[in-house]
Parts: structure tokens; sequence; C-alpha cells
């Protein structure tokens, strides 16, 4: 087999599982969003129901206030759970497609190479120059 067609099936073969990859985390973030949203509104509602509960059943405040606490607890669990696996999703994506951008310039062609460290050797310069002057101000 050609080593030509074999590169290029397995880069289409990583090139389709980073696709399906970033289709499902944003999905992923998608149904996460709905679940905050829905969250939100049973942390809104929860009050409500369990006051005209209370009203209609005429029971003691201080159980009804046990299990207003005890819930809104579990809600601000269950949300910071959710937004805690979303970001840690939304970082590690994050990091992986920031890695795919240095893998094109890991071996950059000679003149870019020169260019880059000729910009660098100047910003250096330029921010060593700015610091002696800051320095000299200074005294």
């Amino acid at each position: 087999m050609d080593p030509m067609k074999q590169e290029s099936r397995s880069g289409d073969r990583y090139e389709q599982l980073y696709m399906d990859l970033l289709s499902f985390s944003l999905s992923l973030h998608k149904r996460n969003r709905q679940r905050i949203r829905i969250g939100t509104v049973i942390l809104l509602l929860l009050p409500v129901i369990l006051g005209v509960i209370r009203w209609l059943t005429g029971s003691d405040k201080a159980i009804f206030l046990l299990i207003w606490v005890l819930c809104m607890f579990a809600v601000s669990i269950y949300l910071i759970g959710v937004e805690y696996l979303d970001d840690s999703v939304q970082k590690k994506l994050k990091k992986m497609t920031d890695r795919e951008e240095d893998f094109g310039t890991l071996l950059p062609e000679h003149s870019e190479l020169s260019e880059r460290i000729l910009d660098r050797a100047i910003a250096h310069r330029a921010g060593r120059l700015a610091g002696n002057k800051e320095e000299g101000e200074g005294k």
C-alpha cells in the first residue's frame, strides 16, 4: 500500500475523530445550558410551590422551612456539579485545540524561523530598553 495514501487515511480518520469530539462537546454544552436553565427555574419555583402546599395543608412552618432549605441545597449542588463538568470539558477542548494549532508550527520553514527569532530579539531588546528607562526614572 502506498504510504501517502495510508497517511491520508489516518489523517482523515483523525479529522473525523476530532469532528466527532467537537460535535459531542458542543451538544453536551448545549444540554448543560438547558440543565442549568431548568435548575434555575426550580430554584425560583420551589419556594412558591412549597408555600402553596403549606398554605393548603396548614402544616407546621418549621418542617416546610427545613424541606425548602434541603431542596435548595440539593438543587444548588446539582447546578454546581453541572457547571463544573461543563467548564472542565470546555477547558479540555480549548487545551486540545490550542495544541492542535501548535502542531502546525513545530517545524517551520527556515525563513519563518529566522523571522520569529528576529521578532523576538527585537521585542526582547525593546522590553529591556524600556525596563532600563523605568529603572533610570526611579533613581
